[in-house]
């Protein structure tokens, strides 16, 4: 779970979202560190990576627990025929953004586009310029290190959106039946239920219709960035505007 809440009550509105709570629902936060569990009471103690157990109570034919993972729950008989259900939920690891910006995974090929121009140092430009507006960014320069699957995972868990930059070489990765790291991304980011913003990278992927097999059926009837001529990676506004719809 990500959050930009500046107050307790902030946070709590931003988890009963997250697991489709009514507003005026009743919750307890508890936060886990170095194995206890404890409540915060001031938001100068949150810490980034926190782990959150969310108790909460309703009625029997209120379904609240659709999403979260159960941890344990108690039934505790009231009066005669009423049953106050508490339920713990374990929220995901917490992470705690700087701004409102979205943050993003940039999956793309290194492989040359078909103007010989090198892919890698153009998503690297746009890489740059936006974490120079602040998005949090996950780019295999300077992410992918050590076990790479397992950072390839994490990069995609922690992030918002997955940018894909589209090149007929990088669509051709999604088909192969063999594996490769592109074709790994984007088959866990579809599995995660990532969103995603398709930007094109060559002129001759510009028509949708040439998106076949993978990158057709999945992202098809999107609307797309386009970036195929020279110099556009270096223009990030249409880009921005995409992130901040999604």
């Amino acid at each position: 779970m990500r959050t930009t809440a500046k107050t307790l009550e902030e946070l709590e509105n931003d988890i009963k979202l997250k697991i489709k709570l009514q507003e005026n629902a009743n919750i307890r936060l508890y936060f886990k560190d170095n194995g206890n569990f404890f409540v915060l009471d001031d938001m100068e103690d949150l810490e980034d990576g926190m782990r959150i157990k969310v108790s909460t109570s309703t009625q029997p034919q209120q379904n609240v627990i659709t999403h979260g993972k159960f941890t344990f729950f108690f039934i505790f008989p009231l009066k005669s025929h009423l049953f106050i259900y508490f339920v713990w939920l374990d929220i995901s690891n917490l992470k705690i953004s700087s701004s409102s910006n979205p943050s993003v995974f940039l999956t793309h090929t290194w492989v040359k586009d078909e103007l010989n121009r090198d892919n890698h140092a153009r998503v690297g430009t746009v890489n740059k310029l936006l974490k120079a507006q602040g998005f949090k960014t996950w780019f295999d320069e300077d992410k992918m290190v050590g076990h790479i699957y397992q950072k390839m995972a994490e990069g995609i868990d922690n992030s918002d959106i997955m940018l894909v930059f589209i090149t007929k070489a990088y669509m051709e990765k999604l088909n192969t039946e063999g594996h490769d790291n592109c074709k790994g991304e984007f088959t866990y980011a579809i599995n995660q239920k990532k969103k995603m913003v398709p930007i094109v990278m060559e002129p001759c992927m510009k028509d949708h219709q040439a998106w076949i097999g993978t990158l057709g059926i999945s992202l098809g009837g999107h609307l797309h960035v386009d970036m195929s001529e020279n110099d556009s990676e270096f223009n990030i506004i249409a880009l921005v505007e995409s992130l901040k719809r999604t």
